[in-house]
């Protein structure tokens, strides 16, 4: 018999992309399987599209709403099934996600967490674009390396997408989102933890669809939240701040910050980093053909969206 399952989806205040993002997990073939919406919204429009749409839909109201660290600590504490996926309501489950994952757990029962790689949504749009693994075959995960490596380096692939996750619930019981250990991006601390509890394995395989759009909270940059992700890391793992993956990471969020301000906000600063990244730019360049493979793959990226512009190979 396979595992029981819960899939709850975290939604605030997107009631149409909640509906989409529902339609797509009720499709979902399979026994044992419970679809519950956890409603942290400031309005009413989510319980009233529930209510009239998907009536036999379990929905947990949160009032008062919650923090978003608080919202994902509920979901886990609340949590009954064996196996738990956290889904986000601007995100789409495809064919075969629950079948493909579950089956993973239920064959080997060492394995705390399962994933599968996603393509693109660009706002409604679908494309082939891959979010992470792209290509490169499936990805045993032991040691907190195995996973740094994969969020840390200057390599084009990417990790797997954080909502994919279907998790056996006793690896993440009495585990949270502490934004102490690296903010908004805490996730990579949450999954350490959960690394530690048991292995983990991520699927060249994209059963969902990771939606773009403009209120994505990764748009933005922030330095500080990056750094205590860092003092965690240093703290609960082997890795020190001169490792080559954490000089890598500080290139690419010095990179990121510098691209996200303009030349009128802390001017020192900008001075600093950009010696920085002139510096571990020429040091990559000579030593790293990944860098060059970036630059080539953000450079296409750009051209395509100039309008007018389109590969040699197309006709005029």
């Amino acid at each position: 018999m396979s595992s029981s399952l819960q899939i709850i989806l975290l939604s605030r205040d997107r009631p149409n992309y909640l509906r989409e993002a529902l339609q797509s997990v009720l499709s979902q073939s399979g026994e044992r399987i419970e679809v519950i919406v956890s409603d942290n919204s400031d309005s009413e429009d989510v319980s009233r599209m529930l209510a009239t749409e998907f009536p036999t839909v379990r929905c947990i109201r949160r009032k008062p709403t919650l923090s978003a660290f608080e919202h994902f600590r509920a979901v886990i504490d609340t949590a009954t099934a064996d196996l738990l996926v956290m889904f986000h309501d601007d995100d789409v489950m495809t064919g075969g996600y629950v079948h493909t994952l579950r089956s993973h757990l239920d064959a080997d029962p060492t394995l705390a967490a399962v994933c599968c790689d996603a393509t693109i949504l660009k706002g409604g749009q679908p494309t082939k674009e891959r979010f992470g693994l792209s290509g490169r075959g499936d990805i045993h995960l032991h040691v907190p390396e195995d996973l740094l490596r994969e969020y840390f380096s200057l390599s084009l692939n990417g990790p797997a997408p954080f909502p994919g996750y279907m998790y056996r619930r006793a690896a993440i019981h009495g585990l949270c989102l502490d934004p102490l250990q690296g903010g908004k991006y805490s996730d990579v601390s949450f999954l350490l933890k959960v690394l530690s509890r048991g292995p983990m394995l991520w699927l060249d395989d994209p059963r969902m669809q990771y939606r773009i759009h403009a209120s994505n909270d990764s748009a933005t940059e922030a330095v500080g939240q990056r750094l205590r992700l860092l003092r965690y890391i240093y703290a609960s793992t082997s890795m020190h701040r001169r490792a080559r993956l954490v000089v890598q990471y500080r290139y690419r969020y010095w990179a990121s910050w510098w691209r996200s301000t303009s030349g009128t906000q802390q001017p020192w600063r900008r001075r600093v980093v950009r010696r920085f990244l002139i510096a571990s730019t020429v040091k990559y360049a000579l030593t790293r053909t990944t860098l060059w493979r970036r630059l080539f793959t953000k450079l296409g990226g750009l051209l395509r969206q100039i309008p007018g512009a389109r590969p040699k190979d197309q006709p005029c």
